[in-house]
This record gives C-alpha cells, sequence and structure tokens, in this order.
C-alpha cells in the first residue's frame, strides 16, 4: 500500500503569488474608491504604503509555508 504524500508547497512561489494578489485587489479596491490607480500619479507616493504592505505580505507568507513544510516534513518522519 502506498504512503500518504504530504503536500509540500514552495514557500518561494506561494510568497510571490500572494504578494502579487495583494497588490492587485488592493489596487482594484483603490480605483473602486477614488476612481484612479494609486500607481497613477507615481510622483505623490500615494502607492508606498500598498508597496510596503505587500513586502510585509510576501515575507509572512514565506515565513509561515516555509514553517508549514517544516512541520509537515517532521510530523511525516515521525510516522
Amino acid at each position: 500500500m502506498a504512503r500518504e504524500r504530504v503536500s509540500y508547497r514552495n514557500p518561494l512561489i506561494s510568497a510571490l503569488l500572494f504578494a502579487f494578489l495583494y497588490l492587485v485587489v488592493t489596487n482594484i479596491f483603490y480605483w473602486v474608491f477614488n476612481d484612479k490607480s494609486y500607481f497613477q500619479d507615481f510622483h505623490y507616493f500615494e502607492w508606498m504604503e500598498y508597496v510596503l504592505g505587500t513586502i510585509v505580505m510576501f515575507v509572512l507568507v514565506f515565513v509561515v509555508e516555509f514553517l508549514r513544510n517544516l512541520m509537515g516534513r517532521k510530523r511525516g518522519h515521525d510516522t
């Protein structure tokens, strides 16, 4: 009988995907409420808080996925 395979995600790919989705979603909602993209007036730095939020989202998802993979490997070896 085959062993049950533990699912491993690449933390970098997951972090990039979630960060990109966060950037797109925040830009869409900014456009809905302000009728413009936050990159439209680039020199006013309205986009800075969203880009910093995207960077934080990238780091947090990377850490969560890394820990998830690490805990999954430890649990898989214990059985």
